[in-house]
């Protein structure tokens, strides 16, 4: 896991009011379960991948 920081808290407010009014959903390439974490950080190193990877807990 790798985060990042930009812009301030408002910002993210912002942003979060903007997404939940619009209704935007992110792209979601592909879901593994927990027991699948090692794949799934393999299938996101590899770069071939469009949208989110997620790991389902």
């Amino acid at each position: 896991m790798s985060g990042i920081y930009v812009g301030s808290r408002k910002m993210q407010e912002d942003l979060s009011r903007l997404v939940s009014q619009r209704n935007i959903k992110p792209v979601v390439d592909r879901v593994f379960d927990i027991h699948q974490a090692r794949e799934a950080y393999q299938y996101l190193a590899s770069g071939n991948h469009f949208g989110k990877v997620v790991i389902s807990i």
